[in-house]
């Protein structure tokens, strides 16, 4: 038996108990999953009509080692969530990383409220808090904040959808084949070929109560309006749903990345003078690339316009997104970070 959310309506939630009572009447409960979380998480979600192997199949998981540990970013929206369950499910033990980035009031609040969701699911909580002043840029701003506290080899809930929604994104700021390309399903990203409305049924299903974000409601927010605006007019449209479309083709451009990644390392220049003899075209990859590994920005083709001007002997500087600067030097190509360090390019 179904309730309109598709979820169960016999399964208790996993979240927040309401009383000492509440408590002890669904400590049987409790009793059970701890036994065997794997099995019982299993269950539910099979239940509630998923395909439990199926949605396995579509994650890296089965790539790790049996017990071995995910270290997951969970924000308590459904996808991170997802993503715990579904790690528990294979079989891997999580420890779940909560960043504050005090923007909202009641952030503070809501990371307890994701401790509660986990400590049913046996999953420890490390909480971080940064400071992210309002402003222009806020989103990337916080990322890189985010991101500044957070182990390199996190793993975040982002789905099929945030792929899709991202290669939207890069596609109308010029990206090249890289920002094209996405992300790639792996340790970073390892529910990449999920969907959202199965991050929100396998939530319901084991009980868990997702938080929602309101600046993901924002439309100052471009991505937001990606999201909400852009992707259901697409499906409107093309009368189907795109999602699964969308994220094929950026199957397809990681692969074809990989091999001009593969071109690019087989002739890269290695001073300012042998850059300008490349092609323009390969001058162009190459520097994307380069800017993406020092700064992780993925430049535009106005950015990357910009730069090849300055490598082919104009301006002797040009200005790149969030402070960051492309300058010709001494005969040497560098890029000035906001700390104001320069990093050598060739």
């Amino acid at each position: 038996m179904t309730n309109e959310s598709g979820s169960r309506g016999s399964v208790p939630h996993l979240y927040l108990l309401k009383s000492e009572s509440d408590f002890f009447a669904e400590s049987s409960v409790d009793r059970s999953l701890s036994l065997d979380l794997p099995t019982e998480l299993r269950t539910r979600i099979a239940e509630s009509g998923l395909d439990v192997d199926d949605l396995l199949s579509r994650c890296f998981f089965h790539r790790f080692e049996k017990g071995s540990v995910v270290r997951a970013a969970v924000s308590g929206g459904a996808d991170s969530l997802a993503l715990v369950v579904l790690a528990k499910v294979a079989g891997l033990e999580v420890v779940a990383y909560n960043v504050d980035h005090q923007i909202r009031e009641e952030s503070s609040l809501e990371a307890d409220m994701v401790e509660e969701q986990l400590r049913p699911l046996h999953v420890a909580l490390l909480r971080h808090k940064v400071r992210v002043q309002p402003g222009p840029n806020l989103e990337e701003r916080a990322r890189q904040a985010r991101y500044s506290v957070l182990p390199s080899d996190i793993s975040t809930g982002h789905t099929a959808d945030d792929q899709v929604e991202t290669v939207l994104y890069n596609l109308v700021r010029g990206g090249g084949l890289k920002g094209l390309s996405a992300m790639e399903l792996g340790i970073r990203h390892p529910i990449l070929g999920i969907r959202k409305y199965e991050t929100d049924a396998i939530c319901a299903s084991v009980g868990l109560i997702p938080l929602t974000d309101p600046s993901n409601r924002d439309p100052r927010i471009v991505r937001n309006r990606v999201r909400n605006e852009v992707i259901p007019l697409l499906c409107d449209v093309a009368k189907r749903d795109v999602v699964p479309i969308i994220y094929r083709t950026s199957i397809l451009l990681r692969k074809d990345q990989e091999i001009v990644s593969d071109v690019l390392s087989q002739c890269a220049p290695s001073t300012l003078k042998e850059l300008r003899e490349c092609p323009p075209h390969i001058a162009s990859m190459w520097i994307r690339a380069k800017v993406f590994e020092v700064t992780q920005l993925q430049l535009s083709w106005f950015h990357t316009q910009k730069c090849l001007e300055v490598v082919q002997g104009g301006p002797a500087s040009t200005s790149l997104p969030l402070g960051h600067l492309l300058l010709r030097k001494s005969g040497s190509l560098k890029v000035r970070l906001p700390t104001k360090e320069l990093v050598n390019l060739v």
